[in-house]
């Protein structure tokens, strides 16, 4: 950092800096952040991997040593892709291991972008992790980033996505009930009370099609079936997966 933020400064206006192969010591991090500050005036934004222990503690110490915001998420690794039928790797480093980025880490990202902003409320947060429409990118603003990014999205359904989320972002704000993207960012999310005592599910049998779905996909076997749908509310834990599994919407009372 010593030798390439002086020699980047002049045509940068901000930087972005990956922690993903530093490793986790937060002193490092700081250290880190403290070579860069020193080099520069620009803002300097960290981008945390999904592997830090205590993504809160990161952002204490990134935010303490001069960076200006966070961005979250990196990829997620390591992973692997197998070939089944010709026996092999598909993608990956000498070991067959690859990182993760795109669709499948967006659940992640959002729940660190939350975490952060419910601990930092005025740093700034670029949210980042499989956003490849205007829906994800309302989704990252309520969590609580100030910003998005994507990359993975434009590789895989052409550069031209920027330009289709942009455009079609208005649309979505009015389906959504929103006049402004910083209306999205004032908003408050609803986040449901936590119960622990369980609600068992409530069968309209005039709805129902005994497709058996729900008796299958039970993981606590408190459902059967024969000319109508029995549930024993002594083994149900009243998790919900039959009410949202119903493809009629026969099953209610849980969620």
């Amino acid at each position: 950092m010593e030798k390439l933020i002086p020699q980047l400064d002049p045509f940068a206006d901000a930087f972005e800096i990956s922690t993903h192969y530093v490793g986790k010591d937060y002193n490092t991090i700081a250290e880190i952040v403290k070579t860069i500050r020193k080099n520069t005036k620009k803002p300097i934004f960290m981008k945390i991997s999904p592997h830090i222990p205590d993504p809160v503690e990161f952002t204490k110490v990134a935010i303490g040593n001069g960076a200006n915001g966070i961005v979250a998420i990196n990829s997620l690794g390591p992973t692997m892709k197998i070939d089944i039928k010709n026996r092999k790797v598909l993608i990956g480093n000498e070991k067959g291991q690859v990182w993760l980025s795109g669709p499948a880490i967006k659940p992640l990202a959002l729940a660190i972008v939350k975490m952060l902003r419910d601990a930092f409320p005025d740093i700034t947060i670029i949210g980042v992790g499989g956003i490849k429409s205007a829906d994800d990118v309302i989704e990252f603003l309520l969590a609580g980033a100030d910003a998005v990014q994507l990359l993975s999205s434009a590789l895989i359904y052409g550069k031209d996505i920027y330009e289709r989320i942009i455009k079609d972002l208005p649309r979505k704000l009015e389906k959504y009930g929103f006049n402004s993207v910083e209306e999205i960012r004032k908003t408050k999310l609803d986040i449901p009370n936590v119960k622990y005592i369980a609600n068992n599910p409530i069968v309209d049998h005039e709805k129902c099609t005994l497709c058996k779905i729900c008796e299958k996909v039970c993981p606590y076997f408190a459902i059967t079936i024969d000319t109508k749908v029995h549930v024993d509310p002594n083994k149900c834990f009243g998790c919900g997966l039959c009410e949202s599994r119903c493809p009629v919407k026969a099953i209610s009372g849980v969620l």
